[in-house]
């Protein structure tokens, strides 16, 4: 389905957004979509943050460091999981949203573990 909705947006040769093309938020999310539904790596994870900081809208960064920090347990990379939901955490801390109790129960999550 990610790659149905990629090979459906497209940008026309004079670098102006095609309709229907995805805007720099949207793009973020399909970013991280796709990260989170393989083995990404955490330099990509890193570079989506960065994407996520400048161009996402509202609570999206909130959710992209939260997701990155589930595929991340998920796995079993520990101090990495913790490290993303501490980013979404700190991300939470400075806007208003409904995300605080996902974010926490990331965080006790990983302080149950041990790396």
């Amino acid at each position: 389905m990610l790659r149905r909705i990629e090979g459906a947006v497209q940008t026309s040769p004079s670098d102006k957004p095609a309709p229907g093309a995805l805007t720099p938020s949207q793009a973020v999310l399909v970013t991280m979509v796709d990260l989170a539904t393989r083995d990404a790596t955490s330099a990509e994870w890193q570079a989506l943050l960065e994407r996520s900081a400048r161009d996402s809208l509202e609570q999206e960064p909130i959710e992209v460091a939260d997701v990155y920090g589930t595929w991340a347990l998920r796995r079993g990379r520990i101090d990495e999981a913790r490290r993303a939901f501490e980013e979404a955490a700190a991300r939470a801390a400075r806007i208003p949203n409904v995300m605080g109790a996902r974010v926490q129960k990331g965080l006790q999550a990983t302080a149950a573990r041990k790396t």
